[in-house]
């Protein structure tokens, strides 16, 4: 709950652009959904038939999580400056009874503040109830982060800026983490990123041309022929170079894997044809761009 929810929800939804994500394979939950973040009305949902997803925490036991699989990974994020992460006593009950059902890996996350300026602190955890702990107790993976008594300070009035960052950062590692081992990432490049605005194709065309060794010029003439399918060695019209780059984004959006594609063309060993072709076989794309660029 709290910011810890906001933070959450931001992670997530982070990972379609960064990382080509599907929608659905990195999502949020939080107790009470639109509404206790404040942002139901603000949204115009004024109606149970408004088309936002839901991200309820009811939500999700009853229609999200008995679909979970022993390849899926519960992350429950709890910070003590939102209260508890679970706000009704069965849902922890019914989240342990659907991990001995179903399967699925449960991590949680927790950050302990630091002690306020001036005031006594053991570091003592607050307490939680029964259900709560036992939950906490099968976890198969627990981060806690303790701030240090210097993250007591208030850099923004009424906001946990320490405890926000570095819950952040926690998130950053685990969503980071899984896609570099899915293969989406390179040398520390983001090489199955969403071309979705103006500041992403120009990081594209720069991807293209750091993991290449193209110019810049070069790598851009690379993703304008993923975006309009003119394929190599065939020229590329001169009127397609010159179109403004708000014209390549309104086809590029609907583009998938154009990065990896662009990336492949470029190392000069794919039409692309066969670019399009291997990347729909599965196999990682870091593993594809490291064959190519051997």
């Amino acid at each position: 709950s709290g910011m810890t929810a906001v933070v959450g929800m931001i992670d997530a939804s982070e990972q379609v652009p960064t990382f080509g994500a599907r929608e659905k394979d990195v999502r949020a939950f939080v107790c009470g959904g639109w509404e206790s973040l404040g942002l139901y009305h603000a949204l115009g949902a004024l109606t149970a038939g408004s088309s936002l997803p839901a991200i309820s925490t009811e939500h999700f036991l009853d229609q999200v999580l008995p679909q979970a699989s022993t390849t899926d990974l519960v992350v429950l994020l709890h910070s003590h400056e939102g209260g508890p992460p679970l706000t009704h006593e069965d849902m922890p009950r019914e989240i342990g009874r659907l991990k001995g059902k179903v399967g699925f890996q449960l991590a949680v996350v927790e950050v302990r503040p630091a002690p306020l300026a001036g005031s006594p602190g053991d570091g003592t955890p607050q307490m939680m109830e029964q259900s709560m702990a036992r939950l906490l107790a099968n976890a198969d993976c627990k981060v806690t982060i303790t701030l240090p008594d210097q993250a007591s300070q208030v850099v923004l009035p009424g906001i946990d800026a320490f405890g926000e960052f570095a819950m952040k950062l926690t998130l950053n590692l685990l969503t980071t983490g899984a896609y570099v081992r899915l293969g989406k990432v390179y040398r520390s490049r983001m090489i199955d990123m969403r071309v979705t605005n103006i500041k992403l194709y120009r990081r594209a065309c720069t991807i293209v041309a750091e993991v290449t060794g193209l110019n810049f010029e070069h790598a851009t003439e690379c993703i304008i022929r993923s975006i309009y399918d003119v394929d190599v060695p065939k020229p590329l019209p001169k009127n397609l170079i010159e179109l403004p780059v708000e014209d390549h984004l309104v086809r590029a959006r609907q583009v998938p894997r154009l990065v990896p594609t662009a990336i492949l063309i470029a190392t000069g060993k794919y039409t692309l044809a066969t670019a399009r072709r291997d990347l729909r076989e599965g196999t990682p794309i870091r593993d594809l761009v490291v064959a190519a660029m051997s």
